[in-house]
């Protein structure tokens, strides 16, 4: 839309605080534009046509052509969905402050899917029973939109998108949520007899769409005079289940892909459901939007997987990686922060939680055998000893990678992006487990280590990192 010469005012809280950090909504806003449009050579005159508010902020003398409504993320375990019907509930207070200007409101298949399992193109309609939680979040996202337009004055457009998927022309992403699950899991599976078993519908559609095509055809909605009032954006060369899942499978090295009742990929639940499920989308309308605008249609073929698929793999699948600190871990090192560092920094307080876990806390370095011991306390001191297998089983347990184990000594990890990477696992039982978590977090972050030796040398050290920059 800016390449089209559009100016864009993004209403957003400046932050919001989570569990795992506080993000800057407005920075990585900002920061997603520049990488976007940074390598071409008019970055600064397009970004000079956004301009961040305040989320109900409205400029004064500016006559607004459209407002894009986009209160629910396309893919099912993206972290704004939960928070989809509280976002739609703003829908009305923006038409009120925008009396006049044309909505165009962005949902999800999802949203729409009847007892037959026809998602229609009408406005009234009976909403089946969802099968997943993210089924239903799309539900009550849409009807709280539609409750918000009754007593509006602003004419409104409704376009649901399905799953969405890397870019058609390159595979790539900007994030690894949806089907990048079942992407990876292809990609990552080991089978002697080179066949992909997968628990689907063979004659079902699974509906997705490539992040560029689905771009380029909300845009030539925004812009149509004649748009339709509902459209289902959807692939017009959308194929069966047992069409596409072969391209996939191919690309990922199998020789084919066959129907099992189990899932030995062990894909999200939701996921699962979309893969069993048969809905069918109305599309008539989109068939006269592309006609309008001569798109071509959309083919997911096996070229497609395959640059979906590299891409994928090279990005490490949105994992972070963390191969280039191993070069920093010794047992040494282990032995040094356990061992030595750790009962020198254990106050009266930290005894006494610590003597409050059965058998003490279990903490190893993932595949190194000597690089395990268990934290107890002995005569109100914290005493770190090597993990004796005779002995009584701890009920906590911490497993730290060699990587994820120098990135948080370092500070260069949070505790809670190591659990999500399971470059650090923790295992337990119910509140005990919780308990032992909340102590590791405080000891890693108002504890900061010092190395006293490390098998790099200050030459080579810059040059390890500047490696891990590129990749």
């Amino acid at each position: 839309m800016l390449q089209d010469g559009w100016h864009l005012h993004i209403p957003s809280k400046s932050a919001l605080n989570f569990s795992l950090s506080p993000l800057d909504l407005r920075s990585s806003i900002q920061s997603a534009l520049e990488r976007a449009i940074g390598k071409k050579g008019r970055s600064r005159e397009l970004l000079d046509r956004v301009r961040m508010l305040e989320p109900q902020e409205i400029v004064r003398g500016t006559k607004y052509d459209v407002v894009v409504f986009c209160g629910l993320p396309a893919n099912f375990d993206e972290a704004r969905v939960s928070r989809a019907p509280w976002a739609a509930e703003e829908l009305a207070e923006v038409s009120r402050r925008l009396k006049d200007v044309p909505v165009v409101i962005v949902s999800s298949l999802w949203a729409a899917i009847q007892d037959d399992g026809v998602v229609p193109e009408e406005i009234e309609f009976n909403r089946r029973k969802p099968l997943s939680h993210y089924e239903g979040v799309c539900q009550q996202y849409e009807l709280k939109l539609l409750k918000g337009l009754e007593n509006q004055d602003s004419i409104w457009y409704l376009l649901r998108l399905p799953m969405i998927t890397g870019n058609l022309s390159d595979g790539a992403s900007a994030n690894f949520s949806g089907m990048s699950h079942l992407f990876a899991k292809a990609w990552q599976a080991k089978g002697t007899d080179k066949v992909l078993r997968l628990n689907y519908n063979p004659d079902a559609t699974f509906w997705m769409l490539p992040a560029d095509i689905a771009a380029t055809m909300t845009a030539a909605v925004i812009e149509d005079p004649a748009r339709p009032r509902i459209c289902n954006l959807v692939s017009t060369g959308a194929t069966l289940n047992r069409e596409w899942l072969q391209h996939l499978a191919k690309a990922a090295g199998f020789k084919r892909v066959e129907h099992t009742e189990k899932d030995p990929l062990a894909l999200p639940g939701t996921l699962q459901s979309m893969l069993r499920d048969n809905v069918q989308v109305k599309t008539r309308n989109l068939f006269e939007l592309m006609g309008r605008h001569q798109q071509t249609p959309v083919t997911l073929d096996q070229n497609y997987f395959n640059k979906a698929l590299e891409f994928g793999r090279v990005a490490n699948w949105g994992m972070q990686k963390t191969e280039h600190y191993k070069t920093f871990f010794t047992e040494d090192l282990a032995r040094q922060y356990f061992t030595e560092f750790l009962p020198s920094k254990a106050d009266v307080k930290a005894v006494k939680r610590i003597a409050g876990f059965e058998n003490g806390i279990a903490l190893e370095i993932e595949g190194v055998p000597n690089c395990s011991w268990i934290a107890k306390t002995t005569e109100d001191k914290l005493e770190v000893v090597p993990n004796d297998p005779t002995s009584s089983i701890p009920t906590v347990r911490f497993t730290f990678t060699t990587g994820g184990f120098v990135r948080l000594i370092k500070h260069e990890m949070l505790f809670e992006q190591a659990l999500l990477t399971r470059d650090l696992q923790a295992r337990g039982k119910g509140i005990e487990l919780v308990r032992a978590c909340d102590l590791l977090r405080s000891v890693l972050k108002d504890y900061t280590f010092e190395f006293k030796n490390e098998r790099t040398t200050p030459e080579s050290k810059p040059q390890i990192l500047q490696i891990a920059g590129k990749d």
